[in-house]
């Protein structure tokens, strides 16, 4: 999916992103993947993360090379010019810019900064493994458990804007994202006063996808209270 395709479902569908969009067309010098790395980065302001929507590779490739087409003298002319563009339209610090903010922290997704899985380890006790007699054939077996798994994202590849506190305690690494709750407030109130906003549309349908994940955790007998709703969303320790 292109910038231009997402640019119908997500915040970013806003009458200045048609302006950058159609404004980036007319540079002949970029193919089109680098013309959407452009409007991404424009958005987001993260290499890493722009690369990765424009080209769709791996994350370590999308490291890699975000921080090389950043550096290109083309990529960084153009930048510059659907910066002034936007800022021309919106001004440095825009309505606009505080309400793609506020749903961006409204419907983060944890996945993008955290990967968590399970896996089955070995049983120790007191620094030694743990057997166990097999009931049907008396042979003795290492005991196992499944055990979880968490690691934190570098930082060149996530959104800081939507990182309130990053700590090291006992536990180990612990980030707490920005408030969720907090946004989706604001959110609710703006729109009940800017009913025509650009964005309307993307909340609603952000909302409606949160609505229908939760009515098909209920129907699969998943507990979808078990979903972090607290004031300062997620708390993960790596």
């Amino acid at each position: 999916m292109s910038f231009q395709d997402e640019a119908q479902t997500e915040s970013c569908g806003s009458e200045v992103d048609k302006m950058l969009s159609d404004s980036v067309e007319k540079n002949t010098g970029l193919t089109k993947q680098q013309k959407d790395f452009c409007l991404y980065f424009t958005r987001i302001r993260n290499a890493t993360q722009a690369y990765l929507k424009a080209y769709r590779c791996s994350r370590s490739s999308a490291r890699a090379n975000g921080a090389r087409m950043i550096a290109n003298d083309n990529i960084q002319a153009e930048l510059r010019r659907l910066r002034a563009i936007k800022n021309a339209a919106l001004g440095d610090l825009c309505g606009d810019d505080i309400v793609e903010l506020h749903m961006r922290i409204a419907f983060a997704d944890i996945t993008e900064y955290v990967e968590f899985a399970s896996k089955r380890v070995v049983t120790m006790r007191n620094g030694f493994p743990v057997y166990v007699k097999d009931p049907k054939s008396g042979e003795e077996k290492l005991l196992t458990h499944l055990e979880n798994e968490v690691r934190v994202k570098d930082s060149d590849s996530v959104d800081g804007a939507l990182i309130a506190e990053i700590s090291e305690g006992r536990d180990g690494m612990k980030i707490k994202m920005a408030d969720k709750q907090r946004s989706l407030r604001f959110l609710e109130n703006y729109f009940e006063l800017n009913q025509m906003d650009s964005h309307r549309k993307a909340f609603e349908n952000a909302k409606l996808d949160i609505e229908r994940k939760r009515l098909e955790l209920l129907a699969s007998g998943e507990d979808p209270e078990g979903e972090d709703t607290s004031e300062t969303d997620a708390v993960i320790y790596d």
